[in-house]
């Protein structure tokens, strides 16, 4: 099945309910099926007279060929000193989405990067924190496996801080 890619960057970008997250049709399942069907019709000359089959292998081939054309778009943006992307003029309206997005702010750390990080004290023991082996407790001293602390207090104790 032989189809112009300049063609399907063209009817992708006539429906921007398939694009862009802003767009007030973007969250609706339904929607997005229409307008997909709506590509094949525009790339693909007597799409409708198709078999059922053919025509669903034809939009997942579409659906499939889009989301490589924009990936490779949006790695070379984010690599900076690369080669110029072959379709880069025709999809530069995804601009108007990507460059929109803030920076993230930075991850927060995960629930044992956390514990490696706090000091943990106690009472009448001042041991570091180390993940037993059953990691369900943490025992405030890995020669010490006797002494364990729950997971629930340990967290109180770090969002406490």
């Amino acid at each position: 099945m032989d189809f112009s890619v300049n063609t399907l960057i063209s009817a992708v970008r006539k429906r921007p309910q398939l694009w862009d997250v802003e767009h007030k049709l973007y969250k609706g399942k339904q929607n997005k099926k229409e307008a997909w069907i709506q590509v094949c019709e525009e790339v693909f000359e007597n799409f409708k007279e198709r078999p059922r089959d053919e025509q669903l292998i034809i939009e997942r081939l579409l659906i499939t060929k889009w989301r490589s054309v924009r990936d490779g778009y949006v790695r070379t943006l984010k690599r900076q000193n690369s080669k110029v992307y072959f379709y880069r003029k025709q999809v530069q309206f995804l601009d108007k989405v990507l460059l929109a997005k803030e920076p993230k702010p930075e991850e927060p750390h995960t629930f044992w990067e956390t514990i490696e990080a706090a000091e943990i004290s106690q009472e009448s023991d001042n041991h570091e924190v180390a993940a037993s082996p059953d990691y369900n407790t943490l025992s405030a001293d890995p020669l010490q496996l006797g002494t364990t602390v729950e997971l629930g207090q340990l967290l109180n104790r770090i969002t406490q801080q």
